[in-house]
């Protein structure tokens, strides 16, 4: 009896993010794979390269995404930014029984997802949100650690983007959108509010980053980060190869907090104009980094892990997650239901097949 083949359907598929993961669950055996999205036009070029079919779809529209997520098996949510969206994907989802993962770095949507828990588990179905997200990662190199460790005090992830790792409108509006606001953060036991894209700290990175500045960065799921591992400091940062960009950024940001920039996100497209022009500068490398700190038999301990993508073109290391969980689910089977947080869905070992195929590389210290 043949094995029937399981529709999945990826919104905002022909975007950055999202071309990648469909050419990567296009070659999986019994998948339908489906590019969806606002923009027909994008979805059939891309179409093109990959065996996938194409359907147009609003994901902000009720009605059209009852219709048009009809039959399928799961959903990939990539259609950012996360920060001006609802989740009325992710609630027909957990309402019809369909699997979910989305790639939202944004707090307050992933908070949204994980209230469709209870919906979600009744219905015999799993979301998983975040899984592109800097936390989802640095748990994976937390773990990583775990035998060096008999308590763990603080954690510090960063993540370094070269400046020709490729980077969509959605991605450029996401990052716009943040700098300046209010984020949280958990320093010495205490949650407290800072600025996004402040505090910048020097960090010693591979090759060809070295030491590089990165910034205080809002995250997602960071609760449930500092939870999960009893920390009593959990910082995330972020920043970029070139520090004339950071500068820029930094000073964005401060225009924002006393009120002079209302929306940075509608320069968006001219951030990517700029960008366009610098590109002959730096590299596509990509770095995520977590520094911990605890204590193995009484005596304190300080260690780093780096996961290094020295050609992000392919986006891998924010891609692993996802594809990683597609494919343990069609062949292996959802182990679970309900709603959850991509924060250690997956290990090191479970994903070494993607890190090794896009040549990632893992440094210790």
């Amino acid at each position: 009896m043949e094995k029937q083949r399981k529709k999945i359907i990826v919104l905002g598929g022909y975007g950055a993010m999202g071309s990648r993961i469909c050419t990567a669950i296009a070659r999986i055996p019994y998948v339908e794979c489906v590019i969806a999205g606002r923009n027909p036009k994008r979805a059939r070029r891309l179409a093109k390269s990959v065996t996938a079919s194409t359907l147009g779809i609003d994901a902000e529209d009720e009605a059209a995404v009852k219709q048009g997520l009809a039959g399928a098996y799961m959903v990939i949510d990539a259609a950012g930014p996360f920060q001006q969206r609802s989740i009325i994907a992710a609630q027909h989802c957990a309402s019809h029984g369909v699997h979910y993962i989305d790639v939202a770095d944004d707090r307050q949507f992933a908070n949204d997802v994980l209230q469709l828990h209870a919906t979600a588990k009744r219905n015999e179905c799993l979301l998983v949100t975040g899984a592109a997200s800097l936390p989802a990662l640095a748990a994976v190199l937390v773990e990583s650690l775990a035998d060096y460790y008999d308590k763990t005090d603080e954690i510090h992830a960063a993540a370094v983007a070269g400046n020709k790792t490729p980077v969509g409108r959605a991605g450029a509006r996401s990052l716009l959108h943040k700098i300046g606001v209010p984020t949280r953060m958990k320093i010495r036991g205490r949650w407290q509010e800072v600025s996004c894209w402040t505090q910048s700290r020097k960090g010693l990175f591979p090759d060809p980053f070295l030491i590089k500045r990165t910034y205080l960065y809002s995250v997602p799921a960071i609760d449930h980060f500092a939870r999960q591992y009893g920390v009593r400091e959990a910082t995330f940062r972020f920043g970029l190869q070139l520090g004339g960009f950071n500068r820029g950024l930094g000073l964005l940001a401060w225009l924002r907090r006393i009120g002079w920039l209302k929306q940075p996100d509608r320069f968006a497209r001219l951030l990517l104009g700029i960008t366009r022009w610098f590109r002959r500068f730096g590299d596509s490398g990509y770095a995520i980094q977590v520094q911990v700190l605890g204590a193995h038999a009484d005596k304190p301990v300080e260690h780093t892990a780096t996961l290094y993508e020295s050609d992000s073109d392919k986006l891998g290391l924010l891609t692993c997650i996802t594809v990683t969980l597609v494919k343990s689910w069609i062949e292996h089977g959802v182990p679970d239901a309900g709603a959850i947080t991509a924060i250690g869905v997956v290990n090191l070992e479970a994903l070494k097949p993607e890190l090794i195929a896009h040549d990632v590389k893992l440094i210790r210290a």
